[in-house]
């Protein structure tokens, strides 16, 4: 078995207002990447940073093509009870009552501060992909529904481009607050059947319903396409191993997400069975094994170790 991965978190980079930022990564304006600016203020409804280039120019970005080039990086702290690292307060600017900016200091979940100002721009970057989190109740009922924010279903976009064998389609991604629900699974799963495009299918943090999961198991059975899969939520348990029973006659999946699915000590012995099975028809092994987040997990785990594979990347933090 290959060393188990544990992570450990170094430290934590402090960003806020007048730190000095490089843009990096966009796809839709490449003409701004490697330009320096500094933050202004953090859009919490957006996530994303005011940024004032050095042209003068104004624009809001994702922190992910962000590179700070001064900013401060303090020594990372964990909870004392779970050991895991605690999320880092940032400042946030609101505008209080004399017009100007008061401090206020919140986690990941902050309230919209003030509008920006007049001239600033937004990079439309993959906004599809990266939508204004919710600031209403309308905006949160659509989401709930499974529709995005001109009407329509993400599910079903998906499953009309699977169904005309979209080459350009080859990743579908329904994580929340996308819907992926079993009218959704139902009808991507008979879309992937014909399919000969699509790579991956990452749907986590949904509940994934027992017919779900057998609709799941009958793509993995017959694909030569997906090679990545990751579905299912904390709820999963030992209905995952209808999905390892599939995996035993499958050929082309080479990565697989299981994460926090709740998975007990008996899913474990079977995708133990599926792994060893594979090997030994002479398919691929995996490349890639997620585990971790599933602490009942228990005797599962030597039992893996003993029969399956090795997989070339394996994560098992936190499992019991």
């Amino acid at each position: 078995m290959p060393a188990l991965l544990q992570p450990k978190l170094k430290g934590v980079i402090q960003l806020a207002p007048g730190a000095k930022v490089q843009v990096v990564g966009l796809q839709g304006s490449k003409e701004l990447n490697g330009l320096v600016g500094q933050l202004l203020q953090f859009d919490a409804a957006k996530m994303r940073w005011g940024v004032e280039l050095e042209s003068g120019k104004k624009v809001l970005l994702k922190i992910g093509n962000l590179v700070p080039l001064n900013a401060e990086v303090s020594e990372a702290t964990v909870d004392k009870e779970t050991g895991a690292p605690k999320p880092l307060e940032v400042e946030i600017l609101k505008p209080d009552v004399s017009g100007g900016y008061a401090s206020a200091s919140h986690q990941a979940a902050a309230e919209v501060p003030a509008e920006q100002d007049g001239n600033v721009g937004s990079v439309a970057e993959d906004e599809e992909s990266w939508p204004v989190l919710p600031t209403s109740a309308e905006t949160a009922k659509k989401m709930q529904s499974g529709c995005w924010f001109d009407g329509g279903s993400a599910a079903r976009r998906f499953t009309k481009q699977l169904c005309e064998n979209d080459p350009t389609l080859v990743s579908v991604v329904l994580v929340p607050p996308k819907r992926f629900n079993d009218e959704d699974a139902e009808e991507i799963c008979q879309a992937l059947h014909s399919n000969g495009f699509c790579k991956e299918l990452i749907a986590s943090g949904h509940h994934l319903s027992l017919e779900s999961c057998k609709r799941v198991a009958s793509v993995m059975r017959k694909t030569q396409s997906l090679a990545l899969l990751s579905i299912g939520d904390s709820s999963l348990g030992d209905d995952a191993s209808i999905l390892f029973e599939a995996l035993a006659e499958n050929s082309s999946l080479t990565s697989l997400d299981l994460e926090q699915k709740g998975l007990t000590a008996a899913a474990c012995r079977s995708l133990a069975g599926a792994l060893q099975t594979r090997g030994q028809n002479g398919r691929p092994q995996l490349a890639s094994l997620k585990l971790s987040n599933n602490r009942s997990i228990g005797g599962g785990i030597a039992i893996l170790a003993e029969k399956a594979p090795a997989p070339l990347q394996l994560g098992l933090c936190d499992c019991a």
